[in-house]
C-alpha cells in the first residue's frame, strides 16, 4: 500500500499517532495544552486529507467532526490528557474507515511543460 493509494488512511494514521505522543508522551502539559495542540494536529490532518482526496468535503467533514470531539472531550467534558488522546483516535479511525469507500486520491496535475517534455509530438 502506497502513501499516494491511500492518503486519508496514512495521514490519519500519522495525526494518530502524534496525538498519542502529545497526549502520553509529555507530562509536562496541561491538559489544556494538550487539547490544543491535538485539535490543531487533526485539524491539520483534516486540512491535507482535504487536499489529497476527492471529493474533499468528504474529508473537510471528517476532519471537522474529529476536532470538535477533540475540543468537546478536552473543554466540555472533565477529560485527561490520555482521555483527550483516546478520543481523537476513535473518532479518526472511525470517520476514516466509514468514509473510505467515498473518497479517493487527487489526481496528479502535471504542467503543460512537463507534459510536452513527457510527449514530445
Amino acid at each position: 500500500m502506497k502513501f499516494s493509494r491511500e492518503p486519508a488512511l496514512w495521514i490519519n494514521v500519522i495525526a494518530a499517532v502524534l496525538g498519542l505522543i502529545v497526549t502520553f508522551g509529555m507530562g509536562w502539559l496541561d491538559t489544556s495544552d494538550a487539547t490544543n495542540i491535538v485539535a490543531a494536529l487533526t485539524a491539520a490532518a483534516g486540512a491535507i486529507t482535504a487536499i489529497k482526496t476527492r471529493p474533499w468535503s468528504v474529508s473537510i467533514f471528517t476532519g471537522v467532526i474529529t476536532t470538535l470531539a477533540v475540543l468537546l472531550a478536552g473543554y466540555g467534558l472533565e477529560f485527561s490528557q490520555e482521555q483527550v488522546g483516546a478520543v481523537q483516535l476513535i473518532a479518526a479511525t472511525i470517520l476514516t474507515l466509514v468514509a473510505r469507500g467515498q473518497i479517493s486520491p487527487a489526481p496528479e496535475t502535471v504542467p503543460p511543460a512537463v507534459q510536452r517534455l513527457r510527449n514530445p509530438l
